[in-house]
């Protein structure tokens, strides 16, 4: 079969204009972008070691009874704020987790709603929540595996290090680069493709994946086109929004980093997107595209109130 790459996106589109627009529902607009906030929420949070000293010296630690009663105080103190910073963290992942699904429920099933699809589907949302926990720290682990010859030449060479040691940065580099685009590229997928598989199957995420490799390995090439076009879109996308930046004087920038009103302004880029991963799913995958044609045609995703009038 020949793999289509623009109709799908068209299909996303067309969708969700006849979700958002035909007609405009304000209360849907509100509600589906609640969603999508939900769904968005802590996908911009990242960390570094900026300024961190790994080159700590046995003259730096304190040896006084003083000095290490201070140490351990702000230790003691430090450990209540970590607990409640990776508190704050595991919940947004979670929270985001069911948002996932939630925003896909409204755009597929073509009805804006939080609480029915959230009980319907939190068995999925939190499938979703443990695997992203596990993935995320088998990325941080191979980062760790990938950074450890290169810290370890740095601690040995002292003062000493200089550029002899080249060879061990450029192969930490490439590593690096290698271990963000494959971890990049698997979180793509369960974005696009996993969380739809389940969705549409009502299974785990294990269950999914296992649904979407023999896609994946038939078709990988493609896959990875899509990919490459998603990252282009992302980048026409900012580029557009620093043109509006500049053309409002910073103020459209300052709407859009107010997190909720972000999802509002930026729905239908979002709601068409989050739309394209499963029309493009749905060329290999009958269980996805029977989902979407459920809800086919255009003007059931927008079904008339079955109350009689009074």
């Amino acid at each position: 079969m020949t793999v289509q790459f623009i109709e799908p996106a068209r299909k996303a589109w067309d969708r969700t204009r006849a979700y958002l627009f035909d007609p405009f529902d304000l209360e849907r607009w509100l509600v589906t972008g609640f969603a999508a906030f939900l769904a968005g929420l802590g996908s911009g949070m990242g960390g570094g070691t900026s300024g961190i000293n790994y080159g700590l010296h046995l003259d730096d630690i304190p040896y006084s009874a003083e000095e290490m009663a201070d140490a351990l105080l702000g230790a003691a103190l430090l450990i209540p704020i970590l607990l409640f910073v990776v508190g704050l963290a595991l919940l947004l992942l979670w929270v985001s987790s069911q948002g996932r699904f939630l925003f896909l429920d409204n755009l597929v099933c073509g009805r804006p709603a939080i609480l029915e699809p959230w009980r319907r589907l939190s068995p999925l949302g939190t499938s979703l929540f443990l695997w992203r926990i596990g993935f995320g720290l088998t990325c941080i682990a191979l980062s760790a595996i990938v950074v450890t010859p290169l810290m370890i030449d740095v601690w040995a060479g002292g003062d000493e290090w200089r550029a002899a040691s080249g060879f061990v940065v450029a192969v930490t580099v490439l590593a690096g680069i290698a271990v963000g685009l494959v971890c990049a590229f698997v979180a793509l997928c369960v974005e696009n493709f996993v969380v739809p598989t389940m969705y549409a199957r009502g299974v785990g995420v294990l269950a999914a994946w296992g649904c979407f490799l023999p896609h994946l390995r038939a078709r990988l090439f493609d896959f990875l086109i899509y990919a490459a076009t998603v990252i282009l879109a992302f980048i026409a996308v900012g580029a557009g929004v620093v043109l509006v930046a500049l053309a409002t004087c910073c103020f459209g920038a300052l709407i859009l980093a107010i997190p909720y009103v972000n999802s509002l302004v930026l729905l239908p880029l979002t709601a068409t997107y989050r739309l394209y991963g499963v029309e493009f799913l749905a060329q290999f995958d009958a269980e996805v595209a029977g989902l979407l044609t459920a809800a086919e045609p255009a003007a059931e995703l927008n079904p008339p109130d079955p109350t009689p009038p009074e």
